[in-house]
């Protein structure tokens, strides 16, 4: 319960992308209305290790780590009492993301959670459900990702349909752009889409 003069806590979100890293802080209010405080990214790039080789590169790591560690720093700054990570695409994919989870969670004390698309598209959908209006409409929710693209169909505020791609902008640029010309390259990417 909040009392008149009482600070709100605050609250932090970071998503580990395969392009980038990025952390929301906010403070919440007595009516759950999230009030954005810090927003921050880190363009980390975990895909272009993955989608080529299968691993997270020592490098990458390394980058990776300094990241959140600039993310802890500013949760830290904030008072945040509470945090979710998740990662997608990049780590779901990676063969090594056991050993990069636990090397977070013993220099940092974050825990990441390697989340499935399903889930993914699920989050996006609350995301944008309380953005746009969606009351007894049809909705068509495409994220297009670094690693992959996720299609939701909902009705009334409802998922009725999700389904994920394999077709991210990095994973396009890593498995195909590099052994195609540039107009070999659109025209794949045009039929594949």
């Amino acid at each position: 319960m909040f009392h008149i003069g009482e600070s709100m806590p605050a609250i932090a979100a970071i998503d580990i992308g395969a392009n980038a890293m990025r952390m929301v802080v906010g403070n919440v209010d007595k009516d759950r209305r999230l009030d954005v405080i810090e927003r921050s990214r880190e363009p980390v790039r975990l895909g272009h290790d993955v989608f080529k080789t299968g691993f997270i590169s020592a490098q990458s790591v390394e980058r990776a780590i300094e990241a959140l560690g600039r993310f802890r720093k500013l949760m830290d700054k904030y008072g945040v009492v509470r945090s979710r990570v998740v990662a997608t695409s990049a780590l779901r994919e990676a063969n090594n993301r056991d050993i990069f989870v636990g090397q977070v969670a013993k220099e940092l004390g974050m825990e990441i959670v390697v989340i499935g698309a399903e889930e993914e598209a699920r989050l996006v959908h609350l995301a944008v459900k309380d953005k746009v209006e969606t009351q007894k409409k049809w909705a068509l929710l495409v994220d297009i990702g670094g690693g992959s693209v996720e299609i939701t169909l909902a009705f009334d505020g409802q998922i009725v349909s999700t389904t994920s791609f394999a077709l991210g902008a990095v994973r396009l640029m890593c498995v195909l752009k590099n052994s195609l010309d540039e107009t070999s390259f659109n025209q794949l990417v045009r039929e594949y889409v």
